[in-house]
């Protein structure tokens, strides 16, 4: 009797940790409508993103009271931020960040160059979750180093070479390596001499960084005049940008730029690796396919011409993908991937994660002929259903916005189910 009680209790045991197990599973699919995200940071202008772990500012581009500005931005989808808060030493001590209603933050501090800072950023919103802590490190040191001026020498170099549209000398200044290729930069320069009879573009440093793999990341200011060579219209623009530039031999060459581009704007979409945000009142310079010169809303310059992203692709889901008729994709990082799925289909319907700011589309949607949208979403409370021959537009807030047009349902084809097709235009 007792063998048979232990059989039992072992038995019921094993039934609720494969019950756990399964919601498990499930949970992670949709943490993330739930998670506190960082939508960007800032540390004296430069992006987290680029700094792998390490930033490394040089003390002659410092303000002179050595001040460091942290900026930012953290959302979640159910609730609301209630406080940001900054660790430079190590998780020792937290300090409160300035907090806006938006989520935008910022917290400044008077830097001793002679230390080193181990920063870690804290968001929290108003139910207790907080954002992924360990992936915010950055260790901030200061470097004596006089590159402040064999920057600034650079960047005047590139500038005066791009303005008098002298093509040789602009590409010694830049990397063989460049980032997607010197030769696709090369030929939107050209194009650039081509579209442009007159260009003029004053630059104002606002900082300089080092990273721990030694590119150099250069933030400005810019204000910026072309006249068009079909028309003979001049086009102003003005904003902040960023560019990288790597030391190859003791010369600092351009190694990659991003959106608002100052250099190859004939071939944005290709030579941009990111943008940096504006303010919304912001105009920008753009080229279309066409090469047609336009000044477009900085948020619409990142989509379609001009921006980081426009092509409409098709994505085929294999059935047995998760379960003999569940599968998931990640327009992101364009793979299958059940932990970040952005679309999924189960069963007889795709599925969006719930609560993201959505717009349904005219069934006919001409994806090639439309730009992904800015504006006209909204918040859904559950999980939003499309059925074959819909369109949606997603906004997926930090990980960018996408048009989906559902095409076919192979999964449902008996005896034997193939896949179903789905075409997509993403804007990261």
């Amino acid at each position: 009797m007792k063998k048979f009680t232990i059989l039992i209790l072992f038995i019921t045991l094993a039934l609720f940790a494969s019950v756990g197990k399964v919601q498990a599973k499930w949970w992670i699919f949709g943490k993330s409508s739930d998670e506190v995200s960082l939508n960007y940071i800032h540390i004296n202008k430069i992006s987290y993103e680029d700094m792998n772990g390490k930033a490394v500012f040089f003390k002659d581009s410092l303000p002179k009271n050595n001040e460091i500005a942290i900026n930012g931005k953290a959302s979640v989808k159910k609730s609301k931020i209630g406080a940001v808060m900054v660790s430079l030493d190590n998780k020792e001590t937290w300090d409160k960040a300035k907090l806006n209603d938006n989520g935008t933050f910022e917290y400044k501090f008077y830097a001793d160059t002679s230390k080193a800072y181990d920063f870690y950023l804290k968001a929290i919103d108003t139910t207790g979750k907080t954002n992924n802590i360990e992936k915010t490190y950055v260790q901030i040191t200061f470097s004596s180093q006089d590159v402040s001026a064999l920057v600034r020498e650079t960047l005047d170099k590139l500038f005066r070479a791009y303005q008098t549209e002298n093509l040789a000398a602009f590409m010694t200044l830049v990397s063989d390596k460049f980032i997607p290729g010197s030769d696709i930069l090369d030929s939107a320069v050209r194009r650039d001499f081509i579209l442009f009879d007159y260009i003029k573009i004053d630059h104002f440093i606002n900082n300089i960084s080092q990273v721990s793999d030694g590119k150099i990341f250069v933030s400005f200011q810019y204000n910026r005049s072309v006249i068009s060579t079909k028309t003979g219209q001049t086009f102003t623009d003005k904003g902040m940008t960023e560019l990288v530039l790597k030391n190859e031999d003791g010369q600092l060459k351009l190694f990659s730029m991003k959106h608002p581009l100052m250099f190859g704007l004939s071939d944005a979409s290709e030579i941009a690796t990111g943008s940096v945000n504006q303010n919304s009142d912001e105009d920008t310079l753009v080229i279309d396919s066409n090469g047609i010169i336009k000044i477009v809303p900085y948020n619409d310059s990142l989509n379609g011409d001009g921006g980081s992203s426009g092509e409409v692709k098709t994505v085929t889901l294999n059935p047995g993908h998760i379960t003999p008729t569940n599968s998931t994709y990640d327009f992101e990082a364009e793979e299958y991937d059940n932990a970040t799925w952005m679309v999924m289909y189960m069963g007889t319907s795709f599925h969006l994660p719930s609560g993201l700011p959505v717009q349904q589309l005219p069934t006919g949607t001409d994806l090639n002929s439309t730009s992904v949208p800015t504006s006209g979403y909204t918040s859904t409370e559950g999980e939003v259903r499309g059925t074959i021959g819909e369109c949606w537009a997603v906004d997926y807030g930090s990980r960018g916005r996408v048009i989906i047009k559902f095409r076919n349902d192979g999964f449902n084809t008996s005896p034997n189910p193939t896949a179903v097709l789905f075409d997509y235009k993403y804007q990261n």
